[in-house]
């Protein structure tokens, strides 16, 4: 129990570091990178989001919410798998991804019969930010 307990401890600030990893990856791939096609994509425009609020705070919240999940989860299993070097931070990242986002989310929009361009958009967003905090996470272990 002790170990699993160790495995548990994350550095505070790793955490904050996942979540401004995750604004900056986002505010790039859904701005200037992949905007215009994601929202054709969704069928909505910049003028209708504004529109309808934009991205308020309640938005902001939730994904300030998911990152620090999403960090603290990667942190746990660089844990638990003992990760000794960058690269096997990001195989571990990698599997992650395919496992449990690429595949389920896939899957999903097979039956929304969601074209395969916005799953590619979506999807390599969450493979980039796994990526980029399990670099940072091993580093700063």
């Amino acid at each position: 129990m002790q170990e699993l307990a160790l495995s548990l401890a994350v550095k505070w600030w790793a955490l904050l570091i996942g979540v401004v990893v995750h604004f900056i990856t986002g505010m790039l791939w859904y701005g200037p990178f992949f905007g215009k096609l994601w929202m054709k994509l969704i069928g909505t425009t910049e003028q209708e989001i504004r529109e309808s609020g934009g991205m308020g705070p309640a938005l902001y919240g939730a994904s300030i919410l998911t990152s620090l999940v999403s960090t603290y989860i990667m942190a746990v299993m660089l844990n638990w798998v003992n990760a000794q070097s960058i690269a096997a931070a990001m195989l571990l990242a990698l599997l992650i991804w395919l496992g449990f986002s690429a595949a389920p989310v896939l899957n999903s929009g097979f039956f929304e019969r969601r074209p395969i361009k916005l799953f590619c958009i979506n999807s390599f967003h969450h493979l980039t930010n796994l990526l980029i905090i399990s670099v940072i996470l091993q580093v700063i272990r």
